[in-house]
């Protein structure tokens, strides 16, 4: 992404095999640009639309270089129904079976799709992010605590985890470790579960997603 923005405004970036190389003497010079939406925020509500209903997003940009744009076809493979109309992405809720994911390039998405492959038939399993173990919690054992919490079938392993799903998932008391993509993980998962949720800490969402739970209660959700 900052490649992509650099070299817009003007500015070459050369990659060698161990790194990159920005030629000296260069000069920015004005352009004009989109700034897409974020596709790691969105990727929250796109779930929520692929697990109980329809949902509509704008603002997502099809050609921009986010990783999490993976999202879409994540979605897609779990059977969902993933269409676009210019800049608006609609998510709507189908039979969902269980996949392999590997999210090397796009680790932020662990904790969600964690809970769609809860949803999925079959066995998902999600790999190639090792480094979760070293954010703002262990999302490796964070994500799988809290589904677990919540009667999911996973098992967190050495870079993602094994996920046995199909199963209902009931309400439970989430600890979220402060870090905002396990709150709003746990707070789609409990979309879908029998029973009340308590999220110790929904307030960390605003790091990144300061409209969530205001959004997620313009889709329906009931939140207190």
């Amino acid at each position: 992404m900052t490649i992509s923005a650099m070299k817009k405004h003007g500015v070459d970036v050369l990659e060698t095999a161990d790194g990159f190389v920005v030629p000296a003497g260069q000069h920015y010079t004005p352009a004009d640009g989109i700034v897409s939406g974020d596709y790691s925020s969105a990727a929250f509500i796109l779930a929520a639309g692929a697990l109980t209903g329809k949902v509509t997003v704008t603002g997502l940009e099809e050609h921009d270089p986010q990783g999490d744009k993976a999202v879409l076809d994540i979605l897609a493979r779990f059977g969902a129904k993933v269409s676009r109309t210019g800049d608006a992405v609609t998510v709507e809720c189908r039979k969902l079976s269980g996949i392999a994911v590997d999210l090397s390039d796009a680790p932020d998405l662990f904790p969600i799709i964690a809970v769609v492959g809860c949803a999925a038939e079959g066995t998902t399993r999600l790999f190639g992010a090792a480094h979760l173990a070293f954010k703002e919690s262990n999302r490796l054992q964070t994500t799988a605590a809290f589904l677990s919490a919540m009667g999911a079938d996973i098992t967190a392993t050495e870079d993602g985890c094994i996920i046995r799903g199909g199963r209902p998932l009931h309400g439970a008391e989430i600890e979220t470790k402060g870090d905002h993509r396990i709150a709003m993980a746990g707070a789609v998962a409990a979309l879908t579960a029998e029973g009340d949720t308590i999220i110790d800490d929904i307030s960390c969402a605003d790091v990144s997603y300061p409209a969530f739970v205001s959004d997620l209660r313009k889709l329906g959700g009931n939140t207190a």
